[in-house]
């Protein structure tokens, strides 16, 4: 089973997010990913709906048998529940899908099972707490410790995806924590890790602390068990060409192409070329009007 799986921590509906959206859509609609977990998802306007339903309209074919997407969200547990959530959507199968609550402020994590019973995936969402200091690091590698243990209880030596905004640097404690057990995409690929997940206008961003410079690498796909990652790269880190200055979050993405299975391993004796994402632009990947972006 090959899988396209990517990453983008949303921003809510902020940053101008009327303005983001439309570029958003138009590179999710390029990319086709199968399964994209997103961060920040603005549960006030229900944006992680409102993504799954434009995206759905736009890859609209009536010859086609694709499957749609849907979204599975897992919210704030606590004070301001309705502000943001962790989600997952994609085209698969989904066999099952939990959360689980950290037990600090509102950050939580998710598992989605992707796929039937003869191949799936376990796909792992989260967003660990974002604050910098030598205490906040101390609570960010209590989270890692806690998610280790919920994926080795759900998922022990089964194929395995970690994605998320872990506000964590490469060789930090948090990262190396996970490096007994899982690896970096990248690090898997054998290709170098990206120079930074930020987009040019994280500046705008309050929430991004001071002291976490743009070349910060903060979002991270991270793997283990039985699977192969083909190709790593980091996405939506493009300005809108229409419209300097746009981009689609204040973090870019990332996104892995994986071989999950037995397919993997025989896989791993045959290199080939990445795949080429590009797809031709039909009437079915319009823009959309002004008028879809109002959000209610």
């Amino acid at each position: 089973m090959r899988l396209t799986v990517a990453t983008l921590n949303l921003k809510k509906g902020e940053l101008e997010w009327g303005r983001r959206a439309p570029w958003l859509l138009q590179q999710l609609a390029e990319m086709r990913p199968d399964i994209i977990a997103f961060q920040e998802v603005d549960l006030r306007i229900d944006q992680g709906n409102w993504i799954r339903s434009r995206l759905n309209d736009l890859l609209h074919d009536p010859q086609s048998t694709t499957t749609p997407y849907v979204i599975h969200h897992i919210a704030n547990p606590r004070e301001q529940a309705s502000l943001e959530a962790v989600a997952v959507m994609t085209r698969r199968p989904v066999a099952g899908h939990e959360g689980f609550d950290y037990l600090f402020r509102n950050r939580v994590a998710q598992r989605v099972l992707i796929g039937g019973d003869a191949e799936q995936l376990h796909l792992y969402n989260t967003h660990f707490h974002h604050e910098v200091g030598t205490e906040h690091d101390a609570i960010r590698l209590r989270q890692a410790t806690q998610l280790l243990a919920w994926i080795e209880a759900r998922s022990a030596g089964a194929p395995r995806v970690l994605v998320g905004d872990l506000n964590a640097m490469p060789g930090s404690p948090v990262l190396d924590a996970f490096g007994s057990s899982l690896t970096s995409a990248f690090e898997d690929a054998g290709l170098p890790p990206p120079t930074t997940t930020l987009s040019p206008i994280e500046e705008q961003s309050a929430d991004i602390p001071r002291g976490i410079s743009t070349g910060a690498v903060l979002d991270h796909i991270v793997v283990g068990g039985e699977l192969r990652v083909i190709d790593a790269r980091v996405v939506f880190d493009a300005p809108d060409p229409k419209h300097p200055g746009v981009y689609a979050s204040d973090h870019v993405g990332l996104c892995a192409t994986i071989e999950v299975g037995s397919a993997a391993q025989s896989a791993r004796h045959s290199p080939e070329a990445p795949p080429d994402f590009a797809v031709r632009r039909t009437e079915s990947t319009r823009m959309p009007r002004s008028s879809d972006l109002h959000m209610s």
